[in-house]
């Protein structure tokens, strides 16, 4: 007599979670995030995924140009790589315009 064990299904690759993400959180932050998720009967990570995909949608839709700090902490506006090197470029052509060549 073998008795068969139903087993659980596999989940479906799409629904499979693969990678873990540490967050770090003050101590009054991950109780407020606990405490809102026991109000709210929703699992904490649920909470955070779905509360960064809201941020995301509500920055998108302000259209305004993003700004991150640097090192030492001042608000510098983000400059596309593209950019970037055009201005390195005609930096360098001007510095070497200045340059006189006397080399002979």
């Amino acid at each position: 007599m073998s008795k068969l064990m139903a087993r659980k299904p596999y989940k479906p690759a799409h629904l499979v979670r693969t990678r873990m993400i540490p967050i770090r959180v003050s101590e009054e932050e991950n109780q407020w995030l606990f405490a809102t998720s026991a109000r709210l009967g929703v699992p904490v990570s649920n909470l955070m995924r779905e509360g960064a995909k809201v941020y995301a949608m509500q920055l998108e839709q302000k259209g305004e140009p993003r700004k991150e700090k640097s090192h030492r902490g001042s608000q510098q506006e983000v400059v596309p790589a593209r950019q970037r090197q055009s201005s390195r470029n005609q930096e360098r052509d001007r510095v070497q315009a200045e340059v006189p060549e006397e080399k002979a």
